[in-house]
């Protein structure tokens, strides 16, 4: 326990004796009341909204459903409670003789945080990998002010390699959600990739003429594409971005020399994180089996399509699965997996019933060929199985 207690002491005298990390502190505590906003409002984000429907647990968390009973009658206390106390962190953080309360207080919301999102996959939706991320490292790991930093460009470099696609490169990933097309749009696709992986290292430089120019750059940037991704992560990725500016502006005080060994395996870890799906499983993509270790903020759009065939005894009927989710878990195997479970337990019930066939398949937006993910006959006897990484393994 003195170890325990002197590596958190250690944390907070670090934040403590930098202003940078203090002011960051606060725009950090100020990304709960933009996930609040997620979970209140009336999308697929709705938190009372998910609850309405049956559990999906997480495949490492499959008894998500022993919390949900409380979680569904306290649901709206739960995000009070949640907001008021993300605020109140926050703003400690303002004042040095709170930073020990802010701390525990950030800590102690994050958690609250986490243990809401593992209770129904759907949550992934909702963009979190970077916060988690940041709000980790500064909770946890020495040099924050130089992971704080590296964490955020290397994500930047990453989503940037991510958009070398012809399916971002020709526009096609946005649809019709912006009114500018052709070649003007194009332009504006390689603009971002250049930003994201050429300009984003720039904002280590400490010249202010250098400096700010590309930070302002990034605020367009992440303003522009508002409509793409929403207020709550355009307003998220401003707060985390602000730990730049903070640090521009403050002069770092003398720091005794504290270890850099756990932020570097981390970084390590992370980066293989990305690497991993790409190398490992090709059509990560497409049926996005590996997201969940993976940041993935703008990846491409893919397609899919779903044949079910349901068996009776006098007849067959053919349906399709509606996975009740937004874009980004279409062709997720984990929705389906829960969705086929659910169905098998429904459709058992009726008369005459022998079971059912079911088949997927996917594409990226601009592939021709589809390819398949599951083609299993009698499902409902043979259930499909999941691995923790959200792979059937029957297949994968």
């Amino acid at each position: 326990m003195k170890v325990l207690r002197i590596y958190f002491d250690n944390q907070i005298s670090e934040i403590e004796n930098a202003w940078s990390l203090r002011a960051y502190g606060f725009c950090l505590g100020l990304l709960h009341p933009m996930v609040y906003l997620l979970w209140s409002n009336q999308g697929n984000q709705s938190l009372n909204l998910l609850l309405r429907h049956p559990p999906m647990c997480w495949p490492i968390f499959e008894s998500c459903q022993i919390f949900r009973p409380f979680i569904f009658f306290a649901s709206d206390q739960i995000l009070a409670i949640y907001l008021i106390a993300s605020l109140i962190s926050a703003i400690l953080f303002l004042r040095i003789s709170k930073i020990k309360f802010a701390y525990y207080g950030l800590l102690t919301v994050s958690a609250l945080q986490l243990f809401i999102f593992f209770q129904d996959y759907r949550l992934i939706e909702s963009f979190q990998a970077v916060e988690f991320l940041a709000i980790g490292f500064f909770l946890f790991i020495p040099e924050k002010v130089l992971f704080g930093r590296l964490i955020l460009v290397a994500s930047y470099i990453i989503s940037g390699f991510d958009k070398l696609n012809s399916d971002w490169l020709s526009g096609m990933a946005f649809g019709q959600l912006f009114s500018i097309k052709g070649k003007f749009l194009e332009w504006v696709c390689a603009l971002v990739v250049f930003l994201e992986i050429g300009l984003s290292p720039v904002l280590f430089f400490r010249k202010a003429y250098i400096f700010w120019p590309i930070f302002i750059l990034f605020l367009i940037f992440h303003l522009g594409f508002y409509s793409l991704v929403g207020y709550e992560f355009t307003g998220s990725l401003i707060l985390l971005l602000s730990i730049f500016a903070l640090v521009q502006i403050s002069p770092q005080p003398v720091a005794p020399a504290r270890s850099l060994i756990p932020g570097s395996c981390l970084m390590i870890i992370f980066v293989f994180a990305q690497i991993y799906p790409a190398f490992i499983n090709r059509h990560s993509s497409v049926f996005g089996g590996d997201r969940r270790i993976t940041l993935d903020l703008v990846g491409e759009r893919m397609v899919c399509e779903n044949q079910l065939i349901l068996k009776y005894t006098n007849q067959t009927l053919e349906r399709k699965i509606y996975t009740r989710s937004g874009a980004y878990l279409e062709c997720d195997p984990v929705v389906y997996y829960y969705r086929l479970r659910e169905l098998c337990l429904a459709v058992s019930k009726e008369e005459g019933f022998i079971d059912l066939d079911f088949k997927l398949i996917g594409k990226k937006i601009i592939d021709v060929k589809w390819d398949t993910k599951i083609d299993r006959r009698k499902v409902c006897t043979s259930p499909l199985k999941l691995s923790w990484f959200g792979k059937f393994k029957d297949y994968e």
